[in-house]
């Protein structure tokens, strides 16, 4: 089971809801269903 923070299991319970990929680069959401994570631009 994973731990989300309350903030990050509004978001992702959001995107379930509707339908919606969730694009990010936190890997606090790595293996939950409808996540695509995306690295991050460094310079």
């Amino acid at each position: 089971m994973l731990s989300l923070a309350t903030a990050d299991a509004i978001v992702d319970a959001t995107a379930l809801a509707e339908g919606a990929d969730l694009l990010t680069c936190d890997r606090h959401f790595d293996g939950l269903r409808g996540v695509r994570l995306v690295p991050k631009g460094g310079r």
